[in-house]
């Protein structure tokens, strides 16, 4: 079988993207050569998309069953700063690694929750 003629190839990868699978033909997947695909490079995430909300001031969680971790002193970014912010991983990945999934983090004297995700190009803040 010979390679997918014109970009058909890289259409065919596109929509297994956009879908969120794996391409339905397989077949002509294998017939996909590097050109119609590009360059092969890899990427491992050097940053965290974090998004943090406030629960209350540290003291009301006194009692809590969750567990608290303070957030780094040294961290570039506060999180009472708004919105959706991107950190290093060297500041905040053992961190984040580490945590429980019900973890909360105190910063400034307040209790956050916090999502955080690799940042993967291609994926939004």
């Amino acid at each position: 079988m010979g390679a997918l003629a014109d970009d058909s190839g890289r259409r065919l990868v596109d929509e297994a993207v956009a879908r969120g699978a794996a391409p339905e033909d397989l077949a002509a997947l294998s017939a996909v050569v590097g050109d119609e695909l590009g360059d092969v490079s890899f990427f491992l995430p050097d940053r965290y998309d974090c998004v943090a909300r406030v629960l209350g001031p540290a003291q009301a969680f006194s009692e809590s069953e969750n567990p608290l971790i303070d957030w780094p002193q040294n961290a570039s970014r506060r999180l009472r700063d708004e919105g959706c912010f991107s950190l290093p991983d060297v500041e905040v990945g053992e961190l984040f690694e580490t945590a429980a999934a019900d973890s909360v983090f105190v910063d400034d004297g307040f209790v956050y929750v916090v999502n955080a995700r690799l940042a993967w190009p291609g994926l939004a803040c």
